[in-house]
């Protein structure tokens, strides 16, 4: 039976419970009965402290409720910023792509405008060419103003697009500096010193204009260059397709304009150097081009041009009998190398000399040739057939043992008619040495029409038919950086330069109905920047079909194939580090004998042609690692032709 007082107690203990959860617990109330709160039926209110005071379970709910609500409402603010932000950065994006769109437009425009200048200027045509120095000035400054801002500046610092970005704004901003600070130096050159007031007037040369110029030329050609390399380092491999095509029409038309200011750097050191105070003398080869060698023809002409205080004169002319020369002692030096390729013909035969590919070797031992049978020169000057009859455009008439030749005939004439009409080698000999002569004594003369030849001279240079190598070693360094000296590969390491060169294997002159053009494919470009390049030659023989009515003198020693089969020995050359792989002719691959020249991969093989007879020869080549810029080929000069035809874009793109 309980007791009455646990009723009492247990209640007592409930309070003591509440009261140490925070409820008011004094004597008095603690030993009064509590019971839990219930609905009043007459309305009564519960006591104030029970409404002020709410329990903390309540509270706690309504804690929760509250953050849940703050946290609603940031999510929607946050909400609402990126969704603010996706918009600026979609707004953002498209702006830069517009830009973008403008920058490349405007690169395209810089490089149409600035390719045309270097020819414009070598023809001096100045006028023409500050037009378009104006327009790509205009749109080099207008592509960096559409790469310029602090959009693009942050856009620079983004890990996907960032190189992008910068390239296209180094590409933009060296684009502006070449309009701005280069092309008007250019211009002004082109316009103070107009290539036809450089030609020959009463047997002087004046330099004077010039030289004035020749600091300033230096410092816009060394700007060139350093905004140039930047430009050139640029990998387009890695950047975004649509902007890979702007910035290599950039490069290459920064090497077009790089190129032109070298020239004209060069022109404005060489040309007072050896039309100013002082005397020196230049010997003259006369190349014939039916007999054909790797850098033209055969030197089968000689002159000294002696220039002294730029007043010309020329003499001390003859054929290479004035040589007279020991074949036991060489008069130079060969690698074992070259020796194998080219046996030791380019040293015991002057007019073999340019069998060699390079212009400074073939030449310094063609110089050594001389002195040793004659005086000593101070370099040599080397013109094809070709080149003689674009400079006779600017001459009258000449006549020379019963043949009159002209600008227009001069090729034909020299290189064909002279050995049917005029009897016996000796006389065939004297005949072109005869022409040549009197075409030179107009020259240091008093020239008709002086424009017409400096513009006959620089088609000549542009197509390698005139070359020019000096012993003074400064200016020799700077003739070799350009197309007189004969090879630029320094300027553009990233473009593969192959070379195609031919040598006459039978002592004829059938080279003259030898007609050859060259055209490069692009196949493939690995990871590593090996350039693959497919090059055909199509070569097409237009010997009579009666070759036996020809003479002896074209015909030649063929000891080995019947008269009027062309045979040439062909030598094709890769770049320092590139490679030389399978050779096919009509499409039907052929051995060919591989071997090493001077650090680079040659391919040997003959060509033998019939009287009528084409045939397609096509050889595989690779440059060498990171050359993978637009390949470059070097070509013996064809007669009819340059012997060059397309050159496709790189395929690394």
């Amino acid at each position: 039976m309980s007791q009455p007082g646990g009723a009492r107690r247990a209640p007592k203990r409930r309070a003591r419970r509440r009261g140490e959860e925070g409820t008011p617990s004094d004597g008095a109330e603690a030993s009064l009965p509590q019971s839990e709160p219930s609905a009043d039926p007459e309305g009564l209110e519960p006591p104030d402290h029970e409404a002020e005071q709410p329990s903390p379970r309540v509270r706690k709910r309504r804690t929760i409720f509250n953050s849940r609500r703050s946290r609603s409402k940031a999510m929607r603010r946050l909400t609402t910023v990126l969704n603010i932000v996706s918009v600026l950065v979609i707004l953002a994006g498209l702006w830069m792509a517009y830009e973008a769109f403008q920058a490349r437009r405007q690169l395209q425009a810089f490089y149409n405008h600035g390719q045309q200048i270097p020819s414009l200027v070598a023809k001096g045509e100045a006028t023409a060419a500050q037009t378009q120095a104006k327009a790509a000035a205009d749109s080099a400054n207008s592509a960096r103003r559409h790469t310029d801002g602090p959009l693009w500046a942050l856009a620079g610092r983004f890990p996907i697009i960032g190189d992008d970005v910068s390239a296209v704004t180094m590409v933009a901003e060296s684009a502006d500096v070449l309009g701005q600070k280069v092309l008007p130096t250019v211009i002004k050159a082109a316009k103070t010193v107009d290539p036809k007031k450089l030609a020959p007037r009463n047997g002087k040369v004046n330099v004077e204009p010039l030289a004035a110029m020749t600091a300033e030329l230096e410092a816009a050609n060394a700007e060139a260059e350093r905004v140039g390399s930047g430009v050139q380092a640029i990998d387009p491999r890695g950047l975004l397709p649509i902007l890979r095509g702007p910035v290599v029409s950039a490069q290459n038309g920064f090497t077009k304009i790089t190129s032109s200011t070298r020239g004209a750097m060069v022109t404005a050191k060489v040309l007072p150097w050896l039309f100013g105070k002082g005397t020196h003398r230049i010997l003259v080869s006369f190349e014939t081009n039916a007999e054909i060698r790797s850098l033209g023809g055969m030197p089968g002409s000689f002159g000294v041009l002696t220039i002294t205080d730029g007043k010309l004169s020329f003499g001390e002319q003859g054929t290479n009998k004035l040589f007279n020369m020991d074949r036991s002692k060489p008069f130079g030096k060969l690698t074992p190398e070259q020796k194998n390729v080219f046996s030791m013909q380019p040293v015991i035969y002057p007019q073999d000399t340019n069998m060699l590919p390079d212009i400074a070797e073939g030449s310094a031992n063609l110089a050594n040739a001389w002195a040793r049978a004659q005086k000593p020169v101070d370099g040599v000057l080397s013109i094809d057939t070709v080149a003689t009859s674009y400079l006779m455009k600017a001459m009258p008439p000449i006549s020379s043992h019963g043949l009159t030749v002209t600008g227009s005939n001069a090729a034909s004439v020299l290189l064909n008619e002279v050995y049917k009409k005029v009897p016996g080698a000796t006389d065939q000999d004297n005949t072109f040495t005869d022409i040549t002569s009197q075409a030179m004594k107009q020259i240091t003369g008093n020239l008709k029409d002086p424009a017409s030849f400096a513009s006959a001279l620089l088609q000549g240079l542009d197509e390698s038919r005139v070359r020019m190598w000096v012993k003074q070693p400064d200016m020799q360094q700077l003739l070799a950086s350009t197309r007189i000296g004969g090879d630029t590969s320094a300027s553009q390491p990233k473009a593969p330069q192959f070379g195609l060169f031919l040598n006459n294997a039978t002592a004829s002159k059938l080279e003259y109905y030898l007609d050859y053009e060259a055209s490069t494919t692009p196949v493939a470009c690995d990871k590593s920047g090996v350039q693959q390049v497919s090059m055909s030659v199509d070569f097409k023989s237009n010997v009579p079909a009666d070759p036996g009515k020809l003479p002896v003198g074209i015909l030649g020693l063929h000891e080995h194939y019947p008269p009027g089969v062309i045979s040439t020995s062909i030598t094709v050359m890769s770049p320092p580090g590139g490679q030389i792989g399978r050779m096919f002719i009509n499409g039907a691959e052929t051995d060919a004998y591989l071997t090493n020249l001077d650090g680079k991969r040659v391919l040997m093989t003959n060509l033998v042609l019939k009287p009528g007879q084409r045939k397609t020869y096509t050889f595989e080549m690779y440059g060498a690692q990171g050359q993978i810029n637009d390949a470059q080929v070097r070509i013996t000069p064809a007669i009819r032709n340059t012997g060059l035809g397309t050159l496709r874009p790189t395929g690394c793109f």
